[in-house]
Formats: structure tokens, C-alpha cells, sequence
């Protein structure tokens, strides 16, 4: 099935600049009526997260199916890393997913219905854009989310990585440069599981200054 998505710059909140203009409008503006200097004001809109969102979106049902101990992944959707700055432009990424495993396990009574226990899972990672001089594999893939163990039921899930976060989340963001691409997998692991995936949402947040 081949993978159908769009990415689109998004503004639905007040605060998410339009583009790189808005952002170097607002610098300017803290500059001059404010009365600071500029690295003040690059710190202002960095707390404040003033920055450029692109959204990547799919909405059509595909199953990660596992036979063996193998682990099975599935590209769900990509999104390409943009920005006027080329190196650590990527300050957060938001994923929303809406999955369900195969609804039923043979191991794991007391995991059952929660997050333990579970083979089927997300998983985001990168491949390396041409301003990138470490390779493809270097760049580190981080699970995002598992599904509730043996549950036919649907859920949403919310995963907010920002470098304002913690270390880690910082670590993991700043590895990406311009034009690299973030990926987002599906996989399951072992006879019988399966990641049935609904719908991705992945949101991407870049600094400009």
C-alpha cells in the first residue's frame, strides 16, 4: 500500500507564527521596543516557543503483522525536517497515533489491559538529509508509544517531545539537521501481534533564530 500523507504548514493557535517572516517580525520587534539585545530576544521566543509548525497527517488503516521473533516494522509516514536554520532546527515534535493491538494474548494475564506486557508498538527515526555528515543509521530511533496490551479498542495517544522537556528529549532533537527526514514506524514482535494503526499525526516545530 503505498504510504498517502501531506505535510502543510499549520496555524490554529495565536501563538504559531506563519512562517519564517513572523518569527524575524517579532525578533525585531522585542529588538527595537524592547530595547534588548538580540540574543535576549532569540532566548524570549525560544521560552515562549515561538516556532514554525509543519504538520504531517495519515489517516488510512495499516497492520503491522508479526510471524516470528522477528521484529516487524512498517513505515507509516515521513515528514522532512525544514527551517532556516540548518543545523539543531527541530525544537519539538508532537505524535498522535490511534491504534489497537490484535486484541487477545496468551501470555501476560495480569498485563493484560495495560501498557506492559505489549509487542506492539511506534517507533520514530531518521534518515539523513543531504547537510548531514553522520549516516542514516546514526541517527538514533526512540519508541514513542505502545499500545494497551491484548485491547481491540482504539486509542489516541499524545507524545510531546521539546528541548525544553528534558535531556533526553533535547539529545534526540538536536541530532536532526535541515533536510533530513523523521520517520515513524509501526512494528510488532512475535506470532500473532499486530499493530493495527487508524491514523498519524506528526507535528514538527522549528526554530528560525
Amino acid at each position: 500500500m503505498p504510504l498517502i500523507s501531506s505535510q502543510h504548514a499549520v496555524v490554529d493557535d495565536d501563538y504559531n507564527p506563519r512562517n519564517v517572516d513572523d518569527v524575524f517580525l517579532a525578533q525585531g520587534i522585542l529588538i527595537e521596543c524592547g530595547r534588548i539585545p538580540v540574543e535576549v530576544a532569540n532566548q524570549i521566543l525560544s521560552i515562549a516557543e515561538y516556532w514554525v509548525r509543519i504538520v504531517e497527517e495519515r489517516d488510512d488503516e495499516v497492520v503491522a503483522c508479526a510471524k516470528s521473533a522477528t521484529i516487524v516494522d512498517i513505515l507509516y509516514m515521513s515528514l522532512t525536517i525544514t527551517g532556516y536554520m540548518p543545523v539543531k532546527p527541530l525544537r519539538k515534535v508532537v505524535f498522535i497515533t490511534r491504534s489497537h493491538d490484535q486484541g487477545w494474548s496468551s501470555s501476560g494475564v495480569g498485563t493484560k489491559g495495560t501498557y506492559h506486557g505489549s509487542y506492539t508498538w511506534f517507533e520514530a527515526g531518521g534518515e539523513a538529509g543531504p547537510l548531514q555528515s553522520l549516516p542514516a543509521s546514526d541517527l538514533t530511533p526512540r519508541i514513542v508509544q505502545y499500545n494497551i496490551h491484548a485491547s481491540w479498542t482504539p486509542r489516541t495517544h499524545v507524545n510531546t517531545w521539546s528541548v525544553h522537556h528534558n535531556p533526553d528529549d533535547r539529545k534526540w532533537l538536536e541530532q536532526f539537521k535541515t533536510g533530513d527526514k523523521l520517520h515513524l514506524y509501526a512494528k510488532a514482535q512475535f506470532p500473532g501481534w499486530e499493530n493495527n494503526v487508524e491514523s498519524g499525526r506528526i507535528e514538527a516545530y522549528y526554530a528560525c533564530v
